[in-house]
């Protein structure tokens, strides 16, 4: 056998053997002939058997000259040993624990002797022998002293490894073992080595069993497939950390991540570290955040335990430690710490960017945004994500699906697996992946979070159920089709380049109430398969100033990832003009609607404002405008066509129902027409009876007073009689 050890357990075995020649020296300096221990004790012959190899070796070491002699030998070639397997590139992990946390001799050596029962359970019995107590098993501050100390000198210079801030107690590496009274005197104290510390020691290589839930250790070997790492490369980050760190300089780095398309963010990582030939440490701070541990030593155990195994750290959702305002200042504090004392090359990923404070300024820092992938992008991942995988179907357009919903990868990939799901249900492995199928996966995936401010409408609606002009429906047709194309000609044929903002597309529908306005809103969102929500103004405008503003942020934030319509129904009440600035409550009015113009103009998804009264919105909305759809009152010709298929086809209707009567002198719009039908039926099925004229007379009367509208027989003819 040459100097060099063979393995890790070889060293360890021959730290123990001088540790044993350590207790040996410890025992002839404790025993007196008046020793005794209290009931059950260790005899001083058991202690010699553990502590001899042979009747010849407790001879030779009788004297504490002796054994002092032998103690620095066995240390000294150790050391040696040590130092050979350095360079055979052998890996012992207790002097690379010390170099790790910088550890002194003595650190390293405490390590050890709280090592010991770990491996063998004769030294649970000497270091009770040792401390004259046999219940006490694991070794005392006093205890360690008296084998590692010399002089009352070194005792007093030794303490300082034993301090709070010392590396022991920073790093986690001995703890204590006393759970009655842990703050009793020093001396007196029991230390046992953190079983993260004795699993590495021992060789292993799992992630410490506390951090199992909320992290994840990811091989170097691990790469990123090629649509991810080419995302990643979008940015400049990848080429600037490969130049830092080819600088022979390059020391301690953060790389803070920012934005919604977290995969990508995650594929950088895994891309860097596959370069550098590093595993990573991923960990879910969320998660981390419930652990029933402190937080201050649950985020040094992530550090700690990346540093034992050679690896970057990634944290995701930093986002999280910002929450709880009262807490956020000692988690920050605490985490800079663990990352200023252990983090050597670090990512810190999070849809909005984390901002460092000074105290890491040895850290070099990187920072890049990942937005939600281009629209290219977004149609090259959706192809991708359903290339060979399912037949499509003839009407199915991939570009059309990339522009309605901004997507991340991650979030097309889902939506991808969701459709082909529908169409494995219906049809079977054979069966064709439709344009429903994906834009249902798609509204699912968006999750919309609006619920809160708006609430969702059902778009059932066809065109053939939509009364309006033909103009009219020119024009919806034009601003679905505006829609449909929106980001080839923004993107494809270059116009984005010269329309850096209102990238976004805004409608008007003005008109009378009942004219189709919600129902025409609805109609679009089916056909372009995305859903609509009205936003319940009640829960936007607040009367505490600020508050409106912080609202409708939320409202286009969320609207953002939710890829839905939002519908402003009674949109003059807060898009109305500006006034003269009067007193403290005009100039907060006119913000709130300079702080819409501005929400208007950045929002690139698609808002419906509907109105009753057009002239009372802000001309500046109007301007901004893509377009602008007038819902007249219905004239006879489409008043009939309402009445004939405004009841259902199951719906039994009276011989003397007179469609054109009713088209003809009820000039009404076709909400009240929709309202009185239903009304209708209900007298109708009160009665046992079928909707006849007379039912429907009398709900129209109801409607009319509902609305404040006098009956007058001009209108009503020969059924005056009934409403008179």
């Amino acid at each position: 056998m040459g100097d060099e050890y063979t393995d890790n357990l070889e060293h360890l075995q021959d730290e123990l053997r001088w540790l044993d020649l350590v207790i040996r020296l410890g025992v002839l300096r404790a025993r007196s002939p008046s020793r005794k221990l209290a009931g059950v004790c260790v005899s001083d012959a058991a202690v010699d058997e553990m502590l001899s190899d042979s009747p010849a070796d407790e001879v030779a070491l009788s004297s504490q000259a002796q054994l002092i002699e032998q103690i620095d030998a066995t240390r000294a070639a150790i050391q040696r040993r040590i130092a050979v397997s350095g360079e055979q590139g052998i890996p012992l992990l207790l002097p690379r624990l010390a170099h790790l946390f910088s550890l002194s001799p003595f650190e390293v050596d405490v390590a050890l002797v709280c090592l010991a029962p770990e491996l063998d359970r004769k030294y649970e019995r000497l270091y009770g022998y040792l401390q004259d107590d046999v219940t006490r098993r694991v070794p005392s501050v006093e205890l360690i002293f008296h084998l590692l100390c010399d002089s009352l000198e070194q005792r007093v210079l030794a303490r300082r490894a034993f301090l709070l801030s010392g590396r022991l107690a920073r790093y986690h590496l001995v703890q204590c073992a006393d759970t009655r009274d842990p703050a009793h005197l020093l001396l007196s104290r029991s230390l046992q080595l953190d079983d993260g510390i004795v699993h590495y020691l021992l060789g292993g290589k799992e992630i410490d069993p506390r951090l199992a839930s909320c992290a994840r250790l990811i091989p170097p070997a691990a790469e990123p497939d090629g649509d991810a790492e080419a995302l990643a490369l979008d940015t400049p980050l990848l080429p600037g950390l490969q130049r830092y760190l080819s600088q022979p300089q390059a020391g301690q780095w953060i790389a803070v991540l920012h934005g919604p398309d977290r995969a990508s963010q995650t594929e950088l990582a895994c891309a860097l570290c596959a370069a550098l030939r590093l595993p990573l440490l991923q960990v879910e701070l969320e998660a981390l955040l419930e652990q029933e541990m402190r937080f201050e030593q649950a985020i040094r155990l992530v550090f700690r335990d990346a540093a034992l195994k050679g690896a970057a750290v990634y944290l995701e959702h930093s986002e999280a430690l910002a929450r709880d305002g009262d807490k956020a200042t000692a988690r920050a504090r605490s985490f800079e710490g663990a990352m200023r004392d252990m983090g050597w090359t670090s990512f810190v990923a999070g849809t909005h960017p984390w901002e460092p404070s000074s105290s890491l300024k040895e850290h070099q820092l990187f920072f890049a945004d990942f937005p939600v992938p281009s629209y290219p992008q977004r149609r090259h991942l959706w192809e991708a994500a359903l290339n060979g995988r399912q037949p499509l179907a003839a009407d199915l357009e991939v570009s059309e699906v990339a522009a309605h919903f901004r997507f991340t990868r991650e979030e097309i990939q889902n939506a991808a697996y969701a459709a082909r799901n529908l169409a494995l249900l219906r049809d079977g492995p054979a069966g064709t992946l439709t344009r429903a199928d994906l834009q249902t996966a798609c509204r699912a995936e968006s999750s919309p979070r609006l619920l809160s401010f708006a609430r969702k409408i059902l778009t059932r609606y066809a065109w053939n159920e939509l009364v309006l002009p033909e103009e009219q429906k020119t024009q919806l047709r034009e601003i679905i089709a505006y829609i449909r194309h929106h980001e080839a000609v923004y993107t494809d044929w270059g116009f984005g380049q010269k329309h850096a903002m209102g990238r976004g597309t805004n409608v008007l529908f003005t008109g009378p109430s009942g004219t189709g306005k919600t129902m025409a809103a609805g109609m679009m969102a089916g056909e372009l398969g995305l859903d609509l929500y009205k936003i319940d103004l009640s829960t936007v405008v607040s009367k505490y100033i600020g508050e409106t503003e912080k609202n409708l942020q939320r409202v286009f934030k969320e609207a953002e990832t939710s890829n839905a319509i939002l519908f402003f129904d009674e949109a003059d009440a807060l898009f109305g003009k500006r006034s003269e600035v009067k007193d403290s409550h005009d100039r907060y009015a006119n913000i709130e609607v300079n702080y819409l113009l501005q929400k208007m103009e950045e929002h690139e998804g698609i808002v419906i404002l509907a109105t009753n009264f057009s002239k009372n919105v802000d001309d500046a909305f109007l301007r901004r405008l893509h377009f602008a759809v007038l819902f007249p009152s219905p004239e006879k010709a489409e008043r009939l066509h309402i009445w004939r298929q405004v009841f259902p086809s199951a719906a039994p209707l009276a011989d003397d129902v007179d469609f054109e009567f009713l088209a003809r002198r009820l000039k009404i719009a076709g909400g009240n027409i929709k309202n009185i039908a239903l009304g209708a039926a209900f007298l109708a099925q009160s009665g046992n009876d079928r909707i006849g004229m007379r039912h429907i007379v009398l709900a129209a009367k109801r409607e009319f007073q509902k609305v404040g509208k006098i009956c007058v027989k001009a209108d009503f003819g020969e059924y005056y009689e009934l409403v008179s």
